[in-house]
């Protein structure tokens, strides 16, 4: 039996004549991602491959469903996606290269403290909404937003990523009754459940990672002692109502903080319904004119 390749064994193949792996980005429980170049339209590309073992059927379907999801999306806000290629035994998404890391990384780099001042941690923000709004529009709810599934590029513009867990809302098949797919600190209450799921659910998550952007922490989680306890961190959402930022000496005002919590709630009418509506009270919280969708 031919033993698996290594993720550096692919540095410098060129699939399909076109494109060519460069150097290892990171690394997932599922996926490799490598910087790489397109010879043929000479431009940087963003290579994701299917980790280099046979392949469960459950995980090629996510890594080809992640493709189908995310390329029809076409927005400033969302990373394009470029091809989908199987070279032998090999699956690899070609995707646009983003210049820049994720916001998981850089808080994690500043010791979980917030990156920016709440100013403009609101104009960048704006940008996530802009984004995940134009996927609600076309039919698509991500499931698995948080920081680390966020691209800042070297000039400011913030880029949704890894739609690898999205559904189509027109889908029969939103939830299995028992299954939870996503990441448990910043999962909805209703998706902690197993309940049927809308775009809000999005809402929520979208919450819970501003809430972490502006105070270095998620509303049940302190980064300082992480709790083992998976089961008391989904209860906390289902039933704890979030903590005021003010309990962790982040001072923002009010209409700010009141939004944060909004989007916090634990039943989705509650909630903002819509990422428009989001981007509304950010702006009317900070006086900052709503730029047009």
């Amino acid at each position: 039996m031919k033993a698996p390749l290594r993720p550096s064994d692919y540095l410098g193949r060129v699939l399909k004549d076109t494109y060519r792996v460069d150097a290892k980005l990171a690394e997932g429980g599922m996926s490799i991602v490598y910087r790489g170049w397109d010879v043929l339209m000479e431009a940087p590309i963003a290579i994701k491959l299917l980790r280099p073992t046979t392949p469960p059927q459950l995980e090629l379907h996510r890594f080809l469903r992640e493709a189908r999801t995310q390329a029809p999306l076409i927005h400033p806000n969302i990373v394009a996606i470029r091809a989908i290629l199987q070279d032998g035994d090999d699956w690899f998404l070609v995707m646009e290269y983003v210049q820049g890391e994720d916001l998981g990384t850089l808080m994690h780099r500043n010791h979980n403290q917030p990156l920016f001042d709440w100013q403009r941690m609101v104009n960048l923000y704006d940008q996530v909404l802009l984004g995940m709004d134009y996927a609600h529009q076309k039919g698509v709810i991500h499931r698995d937003i948080k920081p680390s599934n966020l691209l800042l590029n070297q000039d400011g513009l913030v880029k949704l990523a890894d739609f690898g867990i999205a559904r189509e809302l027109r889908s029969r098949k939103l939830t299995q009754t028992g299954l939870i797919v996503g990441t448990p600190s910043y999962m909805s209450p209703e998706q902690l459940r197993g309940l049927e799921l809308d775009h809000r659910t999005d809402l929520y998550s979208l919450g819970v990672t501003f809430y972490e952007l502006l105070c270095g922490r998620t509303p049940f989680e302190d980064p300082n002692t992480p709790s083992r306890d998976v089961f008391e961190l989904m209860q906390k959402h289902i039933l704890q109502p979030p903590p005021s930022p003010r309990e962790f000496g982040i001072e923002l005002p009010d209409a700010l903080n009141d939004a944060l919590l909004k989007a916090l709630a634990k039943q989705p009418e509650e909630r903002f319904q819509s990422c428009q509506e989001f981007r509304v009270a950010l702006a009317r919280a900070t006086g900052r004119e709503l730029q047009p969708a």
